[in-house]
């Protein structure tokens, strides 16, 4: 059930059982339609004609109400509600009837007029709120008082969601100043609320913890929660939404509910302290949410069954109380806030529910807003403790870790000092050593660079007698005269040719042909080129095998044939060296020819290899 009925449940009036028509009077300032002072008709199907009602022609089917005051029973009915009144001509006060349901959806008030006739007065908060003639988050119908005469007033209710039609006649003072006191109580109320939540909402950007964030959310659907509910969203917060105003106490009341429980969650750390009480509370997450699903796509009628909003209070407050008694010591401000809660949570429902007739004082019907907001106040006296506690936490271990600290730097200072010492004997030690070390490496580098001039030495003399006696072998070799095979084994490639004809060519040293200059650049290939005039002589020009077209060591064998003096056919060569007869005889007049130049004959038989001159 929402939160109806305000100051009549502060005020005491004169009710008499018997008396079912209400007389103004200056004597008191409201008067509430209860009992036999208000009748209604129930229609079923919503078909009764208006004019038939207004002329009497169905008040003997109107029926007193059994109950204070009069609910609309069946969702789906039409209720009609009769009061009447005698005037007051005399009375020195202007009156008015006021509706405190606010949740009614259609109110449609038929007021007496002249003539017999009847005004007609459109309510509900299915309407625009600024269409209202009166601001007022109840419904208004001012009342003329100007005659004697006793009236009947009639009004056509309908709603979807469970009403109270309280019917209250009051004067314009005493309406003023109720209506002044209700709206400083729940600004106070709000105001303390919002202040709450922006003040966690800066320790949040200070801190960055979660749960302040949580609490921020939890604190400002609080607010609106009860903003919704009592009427006052919709006159100064969505005045022309009357769609969103019908489910708008659902939604906060969801809002409510799901960040309480991530609120619990990350103050108690339960995803690491509990995992199963957890999983528990994710579970309660996802059915309040199906369930608020099922209110928005199905059953928007279900927003009104608060009390199934108890089960998730249960469950947190055992929590709760759970986790102090286990030693946790932020968790025992948060087990008083959910106490409180849950005792004006049950208070409010003995209240709603007629359980235990605990009476209608203004403590008991504010049970639940005093208790939001102690709740609130103590939740956030939970996360400052909290925080102290982790602060005092951290400080002792800071002061343990300070004083270890300075253990360690005494010790520290003292082996720093036994090591400097240490260090500087052993520094001292190391100078002398490495002094006679260096004077021994020095004497080591002379002794080792005198036997590098020595080994440099034998190894130039060693080189020059094994070019000498390679060179020997191959003369004596050469001289005799050797097989194919044999010459390959001496001259096993060009390689070995070209680097034989380039020394004998140049073993006296180098002269250019066309400078006569001494000094040369070694090229690849056994090649040279003349430092001054830049003149390139490769090892075969101007010798015999200058331009020869096939392999040089094939060439070289032939010329050693020819100086050798052995005697084979061209048949036989061609055989041998895999080549034509006629490059084979070709290539042997070009050797004959250089062997009879001139003083030829005088040379040794290395030297008639080099065939210089040939033109």
């Amino acid at each position: 059930m929402r939160l109806t009925v305000l100051l009549f449940l502060l005020v005491k009036t004169t009710i008499t059982a018997s008396q079912s028509v209400y007389t103004l009077h200056d004597s008191t300032d409201q008067h509430i339609f209860v009992y036999d002072f208000i009748t209604y008709l129930e229609d079923t199907e919503g078909r009764l004609d208006a004019t038939s009602i207004l002329k009497g022609e169905l008040d003997d089917q109107f029926i007193a109400s059994t109950d204070f005051t009069p609910k609309n029973y069946h969702l789906g009915s039409t209720y009609w509600l009769k009061v009447k009144i005698r005037h007051n001509s005399q009375s020195g006060k202007n009156w008015l009837l006021e509706f405190f349901d606010q949740t009614i959806d259609n109110i449609t008030a038929f007021i007496p007029s002249t003539g017999g006739n009847y005004d007609r007065i459109r309510l509900g908060d299915t309407r625009v709120f600024d269409n209202r003639r009166f601001k007022h988050k109840n419904f208004i119908i001012p009342l003329k008082n100007d005659h004697n005469q006793e009236l009947t007033y009639y009004f056509k209710v309908k709603a979807q969601n469970p009403v109270n039609i309280i019917m209250v006649l009051r004067s314009y003072d005493f309406f003023t100043y109720y209506s002044l006191n209700e709206y400083f109580f729940f600004g106070i109320f709000c105001g303390l609320i919002i202040l709450t939540a922006l003040y966690n909402l800066l320790l949040y950007f200070a801190i960055r913890e979660i749960p302040y964030l949580y609490f921020v959310i939890y604190a400002l659907s609080v607010a609106l929660f009860f903003g919704s509910s009592e009427g006052f969203a919709y006159q100064f917060v969505w005045p022309g939404w009357p769609w969103w105003n019908s489910v708008a106490y659902g939604v906060f009341m969801y809002l409510v509910v799901l960040s309480g429980i991530l609120f619990t969650q990350q103050f108690l750390h339960l995803a690491s302290r509990a995992p199963r009480t957890n999983r528990v509370l994710n579970g309660l997450i996802a059915a309040r949410s199906l369930y608020f699903l099922a209110c928005v796509v199905f059953f928007p009628t279900w927003f009104d069954y608060l009390v199934v909003d108890l089960i998730p209070l249960v469950i947190l407050t055992i929590i709760a109380i759970y986790f102090f008694r286990r030693g946790y010591q932020p968790a025992r401000l948060l087990m008083l806030a959910f106490v409180i809660l849950f005792t004006g949570g049950i208070i409010k429902l003995m209240l709603a529910t007629e359980i235990g007739n605990i009476g209608s004082s203004a403590i008991n019907y504010y049970s639940i807003h005093l208790a939001f907001l102690l709740q609130l106040v103590t939740l956030s006296f939970a996360l400052g403790d909290k925080v102290r506690i982790i602060k005092n936490k951290k400080d002792r271990a800071m002061r343990r870790i300070v004083a270890q600290h300075e253990v360690n730097s005494k010790l520290q200072t003292k082996v720093n000092r036994e090591l400097e010492q240490k260090v500087r004997e052993r520094t001292l030690e190391l100078d002398i050593k490495n002094e006679a070390l260096k004077n021994a490496n020095q004497r080591l580098e002379e002794q080792a660079e005198e036997i590098n001039k020595m080994n440099q030495l034998l190894d130039k003399d060693n080189w020059n007698l094994k070019k000498e006696s390679k060179l020997e072998m191959r003369k004596r070799l050469l001289s005799k005269g050797v097989s194919y095979a044999e010459f390959k084994e001496i001259f096993p490639g060009d390689i070995s040719c070209y680097q034989y004809l380039a020394l004998l060519k140049w073993q006296k040293g180098f002269e250019c042909r066309k400078c006569h200059y001494h000094k040369a650049i070694d090229l690849p290939k056994f090649s040279k080129r003349c430092s001054r005039c830049g003149s390139v002589e490769s090892a075969t020009s101007h010798t015999v095998f200058h331009n020869t077209r096939f392999p040089i060591d094939k060439a070289f064998y032939m010329a050693h044939l020819e100086i050798s003096g052995i005697k084979m056919t061209l048949k036989e060569v061609s055989e041998i060296l895999d080549l034509r007869m006629a490059t084979c005889s070709g290539f042997r007049k070009k050797v004959r020819k250089a062997l009879l130049a001139p003083g030829v004959e005088n040379a040794s038989k290395d030297r008639q290899f080099l065939m210089m001159d040939l033109s």
